[in-house]
């Protein structure tokens, strides 16, 4: 959760190639320490528009010393309109910057970080993700998306 909550640094750690990448992020509403609204923009090359995210992430915590498994849940899904008050009006929800087209982070995405003991950590990410790219196949959507994710975690 303390990684998710440096939003001014995901830049720095979420990969990013020249005209790929995020290109902007701010965190518009923290209700409380394990919750968060977030706003990304994330740059795509031509002939694509970039792709605006708002977000709301709620973090779990089961880490406790009789908790089995010891977990944290992260749950991730978009926001719109007046689904975030009464955090963020509907006037407040930041709408899509301008060149950019709205990106839906779809409900049972998420990630879950097991604790497997001496050091180890087990990270799963399930994403449901609808970019509204229509004139682009799912495979190479699929096959960007894996290869992403492994750069992420590999800069981390």
């Amino acid at each position: 959760m303390a990684l998710l909550s440096e939003v001014d640094f995901y830049k720095d750690w979420i990969p990013s190639y020249k005209f790929l990448g995020i290109r902007e992020s701010e965190k518009v509403a923290t209700p409380r320490a394990t919750q968060m609204l977030l706003h990304i923009v994330a740059a795509l090359p031509w002939p694509f528009d970039n792709r605006d995210l708002v977000i709301s992430v709620d973090g779990i915590d089961c880490i406790g010393p009789y908790e089995d498994p010891r977990q944290i849940v992260i749950l991730l899904k978009s926001e719109s309109g007046s689904s975030y008050e009464p955090y963020v009006s509907a006037s407040e929800m930041p709408g899509p910057a301008g060149g950019s087209t709205a990106c839906d982070v779809l409900g049972d995405s998420g990630a879950t970080l097991t604790f497997l003991g001496d050091g180890k950590t087990f990270l799963q990410v399930v994403m449901h993700i609808d970019p509204h790219i229509s004139f682009v196949p799912d495979w190479l959507i699929d096959i960007a998306a894996r290869n992403f994710c492994y750069l992420m975690l590999t800069q981390v």
